[in-house]
């Protein structure tokens, strides 16, 4: 619904976003549909309350066996931003420096909570 406070290019902007935004988001879902099985890797305890409460429950990265697999990815993250400086105009840099800046792990550990389940295609897949 336009917005009478905002000028008409600025709302013919916004609508075109508006129906991309809403084009590419079908095209994505359709794309990345689950059509076969996945598999979760739990045990007993696991398999009863997933059947008992018919939810599936994600788990802080901070009791995973391997907590370190979030700072690996914060680091591929730190990693691409400075390959995407190199020879990018002041601005973007900035921002760049800034991204990398904010993605430490203290941020991530005082500010962000990340909850995971992992799923797999595999049937027997210990290294989910």
């Amino acid at each position: 619904m336009p917005n009478a406070n905002i000028p008409n290019e600025l709302q013919a902007a916004i609508d075109q976003f508006n129906t991309w935004s809403d084009e590419h988001s079908q095209l994505e879902q359709a794309r990345t549909t689950i059509d076969t099985p996945l598999y979760h890797y739990t045990d007993e305890r696991g398999l009863k309350g997933i059947i008992e409460s018919e939810t599936i429950w994600f788990t802080n990265y901070r009791h995973l066996n391997d907590p370190s697999e979030l700072i690996h990815g914060i680091d591929l993250a730190k990693d691409v931003s400075r390959a995407l400086e190199t020879g990018a105009d002041k601005r973007v840099g900035l921002f760049l420096q800034m991204l990398r800046h904010m993605l430490s792990e203290q941020n991530f550990s005082n500010a962000l909570d990340f909850f995971i389940a992992s799923f797999s295609r595999e049937r027997d897949d210990l290294g989910q």
